[in-house]
């Protein structure tokens, strides 16, 4: 039986139950008071006419006192206590956004920090990132101000799922996935005037699309795309943090975060979705985007194809120093040079992706394929000097010539063909030994030159 009292100032802490006099509320409530907590009503479906309450009682209650409600209360002294009375089913609804039926939109306030990017691929157009995604809002529901002095509520796995929370996702993500080991990794947190602070942790794959004209030696820039789901803009607006909207936790001391092929820098652009989803000529949604900003690490390439490359186009020259009548020497050194060159860059076109413009890497293998190729080809042109020269000696030793005597023209000036075409040849390899390395070396000053500038420039902007 409930505790009937005459006056709401005879109440004490040991009462869980008080009587409800009409138009009186205010009394009743101030009576209420323990160790200074207000207490509220824990469920309104509780609320009963006591009919028949105590003889002794019923004398006290006389005058427009005879009937009176009774009403179940909660001195809110406990964390699941208020969090019974915030999340009741029959005063809160996590369906229905917090201001929506006030025709106001809930401003979410949202910052990611960045773990760790763990790839970036060329081919697939993408790149993999660990981050934790925060969101920050205020529902008037959730306001306990008047309940508890409780500075903020942790809520647990479960109780997570009784709130509202935006309907945030990834417009340009392949792939996603939500950490649970050892626990889901969500927090959410409630504060007094109702802020809302919630955190999850995800590991995606977001699409980019790369420009790689300048490859090896290109920045590229990719975004993250936020976006709300369901509610339109009516209902829900996105905002960056204004302090730390990305914020990158593994940099180093220059705000750098070095992967095994690229170098992420902390230069970040944020800011709304130049285009946003939108069905309908009324119905838009929120949308924000991050850009991030990528140098690719020159080293891995540098190692790997520009220095075997040179390499192979040093060791091209060594033909002009091998003797022209090494037909096998020079021609299997430039074949074997032409067939490396081609074989290194088939390898490089089937790691990148099919583009229909002309990269850094193309420009530097097929300059490359050129200086080997033109190696082979003066091969050849002295080697057609040489058999000329054979093939006029022998026919100027043949008997018939020699009866007939020198040929000489009216002039008395010797027949061209009495050149010396062996003299020449050598001439062409004494040319080419300062030639072919003076133009590769001129044609690296031009290519390192360009492309440096472009990427100073593509960086700074």
């Amino acid at each position: 039986m409930p505790v009937v009292l005459s006056t709401p100032e005879n109440v004490h802490p040991g009462h869980d139950q008080c009587l409800y006099y009409p138009n009186m509320s205010d009394r009743c409530t101030r009576g209420l008071l323990r160790n200074g907590e207000r207490p509220v009503v824990r469920n309104l479906n509780y609320i009963y006419i006591a009919r028949d309450p105590d003889s002794s009682v019923q004398r006290k209650l006389t005058g427009p006192w005879g009937r009176v409600l009774t009403l179940t209360v909660m001195l809110p002294n406990s964390l699941r206590d208020v969090l019974q009375t915030l999340l009741n089913n029959n005063s809160y609804d996590n369906r229905i956004a917090p201001n929506y039926e006030e025709d106001r939109a809930t401003n979410v306030t949202i910052n990611l920090s960045i773990i760790s990017i763990d790839s970036i691929n060329e081919i697939s157009m993408d790149f993999s990132l660990n981050l934790f995604l925060y969101q920050q809002w205020v529902d008037p529901r959730l306001n306990y101000t008047k309940y508890s002095d409780f500075p903020n509520l942790e809520l647990d796995q479960k109780m997570i799922e009784n709130v509202w929370v935006p309907d945030t996702y990834f417009p340009n993500e392949k792939q996603a996935t939500f950490h649970t080991v050892t626990v889901n990794n969500k927090l959410l947190h409630i504060y007094q005037n109702g802020t809302v602070f919630y955190s999850i942790r995800l590991s995606m794959t977001l699409t980019c699309t790369m420009k790689l004209h300048n490859f090896p030696l290109d920045d590229q820039e990719c975004t993250i795309f936020l976006e709300s789901y369901a509610y339109s803009i009516e209902n829900v607006v996105f905002h960056w943090h204004k302090r730390d909207p990305v914020i990158l936790m593994n940099a180093d001391k220059n705000d750098e975060q070095e992967t095994p092929q690229f170098y992420f820098y902390k230069q970040i652009h944020t800011g709304s979705c130049e285009k946003t989803t939108s069905f309908g000529p009324n119905n838009e949604f929120a949308c924000l985007q991050a850009k991030l900003f990528f140098r690719r690490n020159l080293g891995y390439y540098l190692a790997q194809i520009f220095v075997p490359s040179i390499l192979i186009v040093i060791l091209s020259w060594i033909s002009f120093w091998i003797h022209v009548d090494a037909v096998p020497a020079r021609i299997s050194l430039g074949v074997l040079c032409v067939l490396t060159m081609t074989t290194q860059s088939s390898g490089i076109r089937n790691s990148l992706p099919r583009v229909s413009y002309i990269k850094a890497i193309d420009v530097w293998m097929s300059m490359g394929l050129v200086f080997v190729f033109a190696a082979l080809l003066e091969y050849a042109y002295i080697n057609v000097q040489t058999r000329r020269h054979v093939k006029y000696t022998s026919m100027k030793n043949q008997p018939s010539m020699r009866e007939k005597g020198p040929m000489l023209p009216s002039n008395g000036v010797p027949d061209r063909r009495e050149i010396d075409f062996l003299q020449r040849a050598r001439q062409v390899d004494k040319v080419a030994r300062v030639g072919f390395p003076v133009s590769f070396l001129l044609f690296n000053v031009v290519f390192w030159t360009y492309y440096l500038v472009q990427r100073y420039v593509v960086g700074k902007d």
